[in-house]
């Protein structure tokens, strides 16, 4: 019955079977008037490459050991057992939605709620929706960039936003 001043969801709410309504259960439910939502999820625009690449060495019945090798390369780490399960959430068993800024703002007025910062733009003062629309728009070829450049672009945003009358 508590309603709280932040609410924080970073990377979960995109892996439930219904995440917009999710959102909106969370924000009816927890989030106080003038409360600030801290949310993170996977982008339309610059997810979609990542998984595409994988996607496609899957379709060519690529070995999954050598799949993995190329996830390595673009996601270096140290600890075997941690990679392996980012591997297997991120490649072999992706279940997500992915979502825009665009959508998102939509979704949040309904719901009164203003972002206030994005880090599409860097967490910059956002001085116009429409430019950070046309921004993000731009994140599919830097994703498909990044993994040329075997650089890894999970192709996640994150949003705050305000509850407003």
């Amino acid at each position: 019955k508590k309603k709280f001043d932040l609410v924080s969801s970073i990377g979960v709410l995109h892996h439930t079977h219904e995440c917009l309504k999710s959102l909106k259960v969370v924000i009816k439910k927890y989030l106080k008037q003038d409360g600030y939502l801290f949310l993170g999820l996977y982008h339309k625009y610059g997810r979609k490459p990542f998984l595409d690449y994988f996607n496609e060495l899957k379709k060519n019945k690529v070995k999954e050991e050598t799949i993995f090798e190329k996830f390595k390369n673009l996601r270096p780490g140290n600890d075997k057992i941690n990679d392996k399960s980012w591997f297997r959430d991120q490649v072999l068993h992706p279940y997500e939605t992915q979502h825009s800024f665009e959508e998102l703002n939509i979704f949040l007025k309904k719901n009164n709620l203003e972002i206030k910062s994005t880090s599409i733009n860097n967490f910059k003062k956002i001085d116009s929706i429409q430019k950070i629309i046309k921004m993000e728009k731009k994140f599919e070829k830097i994703s498909k960039n990044k993994i040329k450049k075997k650089i890894y672009f999970p192709g996640f945003f994150i949003i705050l936003a305000k509850k407003i009358q």
